[in-house]
């Protein structure tokens, strides 16, 4: 029994250092750059971290309560069991609240009529709230409106007078294994134990589900195999246009929008001036999945009372992260574990017999609880801009040359957006409070579980090394790449447009940049852009939406009553800095989770020194509202088992 238990304590040292090697090694400098003085308070993130399935005190508590914290034993003992647990989310539209702000995002072109023009986000607060349920998310310095935002379609390559919307229903299911053993170290001090859980879970994660069904009936089980049409995923309502990008809009010469919603937000088509694919931030139409060691808590624990009646004792809890950490590639990825954190803390274990007789029945009152510290570990998350609103990763950017001044094309955001992220969480606690009744070899437990998490913290990790930095972007918004160049006649207003320049045909590479209008809702002109830096004599350069007929009256800049609008440039262009990204959009909000759990078994007290035991339990988990909708409602159903060495 020595030799097993320093065995198996090795191990365990074994497996934390290769947890410990496998955390971030990119660090090139120690900076962390400050988020944006524009606070995010509602939670609308662009990751989803849900308790790690090895954080669970309901599930390792029922079912073995009889052989661990003995009393009266000198030697060593040892308890192993194995639980199977099947668990799914429910509520999953609060998931798609919690990344989206909302579960139906619309799309809408630039020219459609009607589209919320001007519709900006007040303090990053107001995403179809859809009653006004939003608000709940704010605090008092942030009022939200009750607006619906269309996101602008343009961003995403859809022609401008298209119209189109997605439903989401996002669902989780995790397949878990856990092993559990329990090491009595009496031989060396009354009441001292090791204690050790070895969770795996196959995780299976999607972002678009429909009662497991497609409108067309195609069954999402198949993870979007050959035999499932491509067009299957949840319900959509799209009004998708071909008409192509004017000329000067995306591109010196016109030029065929996206005509597939699905293909837009998979971001590996590029259309007109855009030069690179979406590297991060695509949405998966197929199920994700994940098979991995969640994570190994190690505990060590004196009960420094003991009796018949009962125990009570406090311990020291350390988990090392053998799971996967948050990767940015897709939206609503799954991830196994906590996030690839290293947690240290304190937990306290206790229980006392309220009644017994002689015919071996008795009612007893169980309490376990932890309370860890999840120190800091980095990964990569996408983040919105500062007061641009929930989603403005997926803006449109102008890339320039080295000079910062030639236009060079055209790049979505989230290529910018995306960064290496340093996080922790202050606090983490999980406590359970259970009821249980034995009659010989029967065993009923039922409880209450209790789980609370802090708001994550975090900085942009190295931002002064990242590669993207190396380059200068500005926001497009809904202006153009180029100008075209007319001929106008007089030298006072009103002015008469004449015809289109031939020879210089097209000006191509138009500056302008947007870098207060715009937003992922909002589309304007541009108006705080410098005016153009050359001097007008008997030519002006026109922008992709202007008319190529009539007077006007101003040749400076601006848009003229009827409807002649001549280009701008910046002098020099508004570029995006790192500095212009919310930290906070990135960071996993607050949650709290209230959980109900019974358990019924049987253990075969007559086996000999390995007493046997099985049974079955079930648990539904709710997440409370004040924890903004972060936190995940699930139900689980589980076997448990094991024997006594």
């Amino acid at each position: 029994m020595k030799q097993l238990l320093k065995s198996f304590l090795a191990f365990c040292l074994l497996l934390s250092s290769a947890a410990i090697s496998a955390s971030c090694t990119n660090d090139c400098t120690n900076d962390c750059t400050n988020d944006c003085t524009n606070d995010t308070s509602c939670c609308i993130r662009s990751v989803f971290i849900p308790r790690s399935v090895g954080a669970n005190t309901a599930r390792e508590l029922v079912g073995w309560q009889d052989y661990i914290h003995k009393f009266d034993v000198c030697e060593f003992y040892a308890t192993g069991a194995l639980t199977f647990e099947y668990e799914r989310s429910f509520k999953n539209k609060r998931i798609a609240e919690a990344l989206f702000g909302t579960s139906t995002l619309s799309f809408k072109g630039s020219q459609v009529a009607g589209r919320n023009n001007g519709t900006t986000y007040p303090n990053n607060c107001t995403t179809g709230c859809n009653g006004c349920s939003v608000s709940n998310n704010c605090d008092s310095t942030c009022t939200p409106t009750c607006t619906s935002c269309d996101l602008i379609a343009d961003y995403f390559g859809l022609a401008t007078d298209s119209v189109a919307s997605l439903s989401f229903c996002p669902r989780i299911e995790n397949f878990i294994l856990d092993f559990n053993f329990y090491f009595g170290l009496d031989e060396w001090l009354e009441g001292l134990y090791f204690r050790t859980h070895l969770p795996v879970a196959h995780t299976r994660w999607q972002l678009f589900n429909n009662n497991n069904s497609c409108d067309n009936g195609c069954s999402l089980s198949n993870d979007c195999g050959t035999s499932c049409n491509t067009t299957c995923f949840a319900t959509t309502v799209t009004s998708l246009s071909t008409t192509p990008f004017p000329e000067c809009y995306m591109s010196s010469v016109t030029c065929n929008p996206l005509t597939s919603l699905q293909v837009a937000l998979d971001g590996q088509t590029t259309f007109c001036d855009m030069q690179e694919k979406w590297q991060f931030g695509r949405f998966n139409f197929c199920r994700q999945k994940k098979t991995r060691l969640a994570d190994i808590d190690l505990i060590l624990g004196w009960d420094f009372w003991k009796s018949e009646c009962g125990h009570f004792g406090l311990y020291l809890q350390a988990v090392a992260p053998t799971g996967n950490r948050p990767n940015a590639k897709y939206v609503f990825s799954p991830i196994v574990g906590n996030g690839k954190h290293w947690e240290l803390g304190v937990g306290v274990s206790t229980h006392y017999v309220l009644w017994e007789d002689s015919c071996d029945q008795s009612l007893a009152v169980w309490l376990e609880g932890n309370i860890t510290h999840l120190f800091k570990t980095c990964s990569t998350r996408s983040l919105d801009f500062c007061g641009k609103g929930p989603l403005s990763r997926y803006m449109l950017l102008k890339e320039f040359e080295a000079d910062k001044t030639t236009y060079k094309g055209l790049v979505n955001a989230i290529n910018f957006a995306t960064r290496q992220v340093e996080t922790s969480f202050a606090v983490q606690g999980d406590a359970s409070l259970k009821l249980y009744y034995r009659n010989c070899g029967w065993q009923v437990d039922l409880g209450y579980n209790i789980y609370g998490r802090s708001k994550e913290k975090g900085c942009i990790q190295n931002a002064a090394c990242s590669t993207v930095n190396s380059r200068n972007f500005g926001f497009k918004g809904l202006e153009g790449v180029c100008c075209r160049e007319f001929l106008f006649t007089g030298t006072t207003a009103p002015f008469t447009l004449g015809a289109r320049v031939t020879g210089a045909g097209t000006r191509s590479g138009l500056n302008s940049t947007v870098s207060t209008v715009a937003s992922i809702c909002a589309v304007t002109n541009s108006t705080q852009v410098n005016n153009r830096a050359d001097t007008f004599d008997t030519q002006v350069c026109l922008t992709w939406n202007s008319l190529t007929a009539g007077t006007f009256t101003d040749v400076t800049g601006g848009t003229n009553t009827s409807g002649i609008i001549v280009a701008q440039e910046s002098n020099p262009p508004v570029l995006v800095t790192v500095a212009d990204l919310d930290v906070k959009s990135a960071l996993a909000c607050a949650q709290l989770t209230n959980k109900i759990f019974g358990y019924v078994g049987y253990a075969w007290t007559d086996c000999g020194d390995h007493n046997p035991f099985l049974g079955i339990g079930a648990e539904g988990e709710f997440a409370s509202r004040s924890s903004n909708r972060n936190g995940l409602s699930k139900w689980g159903v589980f076997i448990k088992g094991g024997l006594t060495f």
